[in-house]
């Protein structure tokens, strides 16, 4: 027997709208197969479907955002004025790009301009008041922030009472408060009214840059949809004409930086998707601000310098596998610890003094993957009497609120809903993380509990055909709001399970009905080999995937979770890992002649 390890929920089906179906079909000329995804996913008309579809861009008017004439007109009276301006972003991928997008539209309207990214070592997230007095005395006259400025009330509050104006762009978390500054534009601002709500950093920049030149700056959309993406925010509405069209233009990018950088990675510029960005490019530029300083990551999309831009990729590239080698290191030390505990509790907050400030919120999403529970990682500072560390949720458990339960004990934190960042000094960690503990308690009953899994529909393998799966590519660009379809295969039989890779750690099989085959792997689910055995039935929920090799392409299903009720017999005589061997819930184990009965809770 082999349970199942999120809890699955099919999406509600619409059988009583077969006719309105077979009209869109009509209408539509798209297969079955995609519109009855469409229809599941709540697109029910011809209408919504090719809006949905449509690839034509959709921008609202950047003067609907809360202050953005405000902001407009203090920056042209700096450029008249030839005042020099700070732009003040932040060291991951969003910042960086949201940091470019204003650097280039500044300087091409012939600005005084410079800029800053800080350093999460030296300077922390946001608005730092020492950084401020720095450039004030160096004489700049007016700071523009990008993706921060919201949780930064001293810095703020300085700069406007020296006379230096602090025009904000930022899309994170608003709390009770917000800093006197000369303006705020923010697609969440308590008085605003903008009709879409989830911008990232760079998308703020945008349409900054949309407002200061009068027309759509295509020339940015590259960057942006970078930051979009890197942020993980929702892919609908505005942030999905940001992808898909930023997509298009970086097929074609003049930028050398970039091109460059994608260049070392292979990529294949006919075939860049949302997936290149994720997987490729955003993990190099967030890898910069995590072990050092992100002010390379602006150099290189900025720079014409063939010479100069390789050796940024080379420095880039460095940097990168150093941080894959510390979150290795730092994840191994985390579970370790966490799998000495007796008990798991609804949220894990783990610290230590040796712990990489610039990896934790990679080893906080790593341990909710594993645990499926909210995680703080935090490093301990002896010298600063502090700890510093960055969290991950799970889905219906907003980080950011449990955070403000514990403002009074760490005035430093703030973020988004499944991801954030906070500061805590040392005499008061204990108290912090009493007020934390007492905040998750009425998730208890909700955590005890598996994670839900949204399954899209129920199909027979033999759906997931080569033209099925090149039709749902129609739905990118996938992410938050718009995730990847999700199907459900019930009661097929396998056939030739095997662990692969150097680590034993991908689970590959078929399944094979007719004359037809369907390759099925499961990324770090090889352990679950050990289960299976040809023939056996099973009951699975994957994603589809297109196996392109030398030329030719066949469908593959992405395994996320399987289930099995059947019996087995495994042959684990040779088998060296009694943890293994015990690890099953319930299990008849021979040994020479004696039969034991073991039951694992």
């Amino acid at each position: 027997m082999l349970k199942a390890n999120y809890e699955w929920q099919l999406r509600p089906s619409f059988d009583q709208l077969d006719l309105e179906k077979e009209q869109v079909i009509k209408e539509t000329q798209l297969s079955p197969f995609l519109v009855d995804l469409l229809f599941q996913r709540g697109k029910q008309s011809s209408q919504e479907i090719n809006d949905f579809l449509s690839e034509k861009p959709h921008f609202h008017d950047p003067f609907l955002l809360h202050d953005m004439q405000k902001a407009i007109d203090r920056l042209e009276e700096a450029v008249r004025n030839n005042e020099l301006i700070l732009i003040y972003g932040d060291y991951d991928a969003d910042g960086i790009t949201a940091t470019t997008i204003l650097y280039e539209l500044l300087e091409s309207i012939g600005a005084n301009v410079t800029y800053y990214l800080p350093d999460r070592f030296v300077d922390g997230y946001g608005p730092n008041k020492e950084v401020y007095a720095y450039y004030i005395k160096q004489g700049v006259q007016l700071i523009l922030t990008c993706d921060n400025g919201v949780a930064g009330h001293e810095a703020v509050k300085y700069a406007e009472d020296a006379g230096v104006n602090v025009i904000i762009t930022d899309h994170h978390e608003i709390g009770n408060t917000l800093p006197e500054a000369y303006a705020i534009v923010h697609p969440r601002h308590p008085e605003g009214n903008y009709p879409f709500d989830d911008l990232c950093g760079a998308g703020v920049a945008f349409k900054l840059a949309q407002a200061m030149t009068g027309g759509l700056p295509v020339e940015y959309l590259d960057v942006c949809a970078i930051g979009t993406i890197a942020d993980l925010v929702r892919l609908e509405d505005e942030n999905r004409s940001i992808v898909q069209q930023g997509l298009k233009v970086m097929a074609h990018s003049e930028r050398i930086g970039l091109m460059t950088l994608m260049k070392s990675q292979n990529i294949d510029l006919n075939h860049i998707d949302e997936e290149t960005i994720a997987f490729n490019i955003a993990p190099r530029l967030n890898a910069l601000g995590r072990l050092g300083s992100a002010k390379p990551g602006v150099e290189l999309l900025t720079s014409f310098d063939p010479d100069y831009c390789q050796e940024l990729v080379n420095t880039i590239e460095t940097t990168n596998q150093k941080r894959r080698a510390i979150v290795d290191q730092v994840s191994q030390q985390a579970i370790q610890t966490v799998e000495e505990w007796e008990e798991l509790p609804e949220i894990i907050i783990l610290s230590h003094s040796n712990w990489h400030e610039g990896v934790l919120g990679i080893v906080a999403s790593r341990l909710v993957e594993r645990y499926q529970r909210p995680s703080i990682i935090l490093n301990y500072n002896a010298e600063k009497a502090e700890y510093k560390g960055s969290g991950r949720s799970v889905a219906g458990i907003n980080l950011f609120k449990l955070l403000q339960a514990a403002k009074e004990y760490a005035p430093k934190s703030g973020g988004h809903a499944m991801a954030a960042g906070m500061t805590i000094a040392e005499d008061q960690f204990e108290a912090w993380k009493a007020a934390i503990y007492q905040a998750v308690e009425p998730y208890k009953e909700q955590l005890q509990g598996k994670i839900p899994l949204t399954i899209d529909a129920k199909i027979n393998a033999d759906q997931l055909t080569l033209e099925n799966i090149q039709e749902l590519n129609r739905l990118k660009p996938f992410g938050a709001a718009n995730p990847k379809p999700i199907f459900l295969i019930e009661n097929e039989s396998i056939s030739t399970p095997q662990q692969l890779g150097k680590d034993k750690n991908t689970l590959k099989f078929s399944l094979t009905k007719e004359n037809q085959q369907l390759e099925v792997i499961g990324f770090q689910k090889g352990n679950l080999a050990n289960y299976l055995q040809a023939g056996q039935s099973v009951d699975l929920v994957v994603e589809a995937s297109i196996n392109t090799w030398q030329g030719k392409s066949r469908p593959q299903a992405i395994l996320l979770d399987m289930a099995s009720d059947q019996k087995i017999i495994v042959d684990w005589r040779r088998e060296k890992n009694p943890d293994l061997i015990f690890s099953v819930l319930c299990q008849i184990v021979l040994i020479g002649i004696f039969i034991i009965n073991v039951i694992s809770e």
